[in-house]
């Protein structure tokens, strides 16, 4: 069996809007082929030039919400995220994707250090 990497981009879009009159935010279609041209031709590229299959996903939601359902959907064998590496505090205040998957996952998590 070959291995696949899935590469995640989860698009998070504030539900809350500050004034009743706002418009509602969203992404047009144009916008989000955009974002999902660069997940594919940008941040993929590593994996296309060492020869690693891959599938590039563009999806609604939390991310870690996002990355965790993702995960048991395609019964990943391990889940490899990066870490910014904020600081106990500001991870406290101001939540982390890493964080977060790393205490909720029901699979093997890597922590990649923001200047692996």
């Amino acid at each position: 069996m070959r291995s696949e990497v899935i590469a995640v981009y989860a698009l998070d879009i504030p539900v809350a809007l500050p004034d009743p009159y706002t418009m509602p935010l969203y992404l047009d279609d144009k916008v989000r082929a955009g974002i999902e041209k660069d997940l594919v031709t940008k941040w993929c590229r590593p994996l296309k030039t060492a020869g690693v299959r891959f599938r590039a996903v563009l999806q609604d939601g939390r991310p870690a919400s996002v990355i965790l359902d993702i995960a048991d959907k395609e019964k990943a064998g391990l889940i490899v995220v990066g870490r910014r590496g904020r600081g106990e505090v500001a991870e406290l205040l101001l939540g982390s994707v890493s964080h977060e998957i790393s205490l909720h996952s029901k699979r093997p998590v890597l922590l990649v250090p923001r200047n692996a």
